[in-house]
């Protein structure tokens, strides 16, 4: 059994993602984790690989994405997490998608996932660029207004 801890604090790109799902779903017996797509930067999701499908649906916003009045609403194990965690440009946004499987390729699924990531270009385009981004997820994650 070997397994594999994915972190990043850079967006996934929301086209690429959704294309690589079938190929990460085929490399893992299992996958759990949350993650969040340039298109979409409100929005905390989850993701789950299991049975060869792999699944994703919204965990809520991320607290970046409230105003602070709002932050006393979130659970006390998720504050303290985001005070390690706090990145001054991205807040509490980042993906962190845990892997296991029998014979697992790690550096396979490492480049997949890092593939997917918006690259520096798309990245220094900005905030509004990315929602002009393909985006096959759109209207599948919505959250209501704070």
């Amino acid at each position: 059994m070997a397994s594999l801890l994915f972190e990043s604090r850079r967006p996934f790109h929301p086209q690429r993602l959704h294309d690589a799902l079938e190929e990460l779903a085929d490399r893992a017996l299992r996958a759990r984790g949350q993650l969040w797509i340039a298109s979409q930067p409100d929005t905390a999701l989850g993701f789950e690989v299991a049975g060869g499908g792999a699944v994703m649906d919204r965990l809520g916003r991320w607290l970046a994405a409230l105003p602070p009045s709002r932050w006393n609403d979130a659970p006390p194990s998720r504050l303290l997490t985001v005070d390690a965690t706090w990145d001054p440009y991205y807040g509490d946004r980042r993906t962190e998608l845990a892997f296991i499987g029998v014979d697992l390729a790690a550096d396979a699924v490492t480049t997949i996932l890092t593939d997917c990531l918006l690259t520096d270009d798309e990245l220094a385009d900005g905030w509004g660029a990315w929602s002009a981004l393909p985006d096959p997820f759109a209207g599948c994650f919505s959250v209501p207004e704070p």
